[in-house]
């Protein structure tokens, strides 16, 4: 029997990301966000490579052939990395890690705050 505050895996992961829905997820998943230049935190649904493409093809105004077709081969075994950047300088969220260009001072802010809700426990730098 669903308790009134249980809401399921479909409809916590079809709004804006949440710290407080997030752990109401009735099993303990892992962390795995992307983080807008901005600060605005997204899931990484249904992966974080499927989600950079839809965010740097919507940046680029292009399809996703076309976004293929502009990657350099220096970046064909970094594919992540070079979408972080296509995305405009998104930061792709493990639990215990992140990748991307660099950390804009919204992207701490939002790391700070994922490690304040227990549910990141990386650095928050390159350095």
């Amino acid at each position: 029997m669903k308790t009134p505050y249980y809401m399921d895996e479909e409809i916590i992961y079809s709004l804006p990301f949440s710290i407080e829905l997030f752990k109401l997820l009735p099993y303990n998943p892992s962390l795995e966000v992307i983080i807008k230049d901005d600060g605005v935190i997204l899931y990484a649904r249904p992966s974080h490579t499927e989600a950079l493409i839809q965010l740097a093809t919507e940046k680029c105004h292009c399809t996703r052939e076309e976004l293929n077709k502009r990657c350099p081969l220096e970046y064909y075994t970094k594919y992540i990395d070079w979408l972080c950047i296509q995305s405009g300088g998104c930061i792709s969220v493990w639990e215990n890690f992140f990748i991307g260009p660099t950390v804009s001072p919204p992207q701490r802010a939002a790391l700070e705050s994922l490690c304040s809700a227990g549910l990141y426990f990386g650095s928050f730098s390159y350095d």
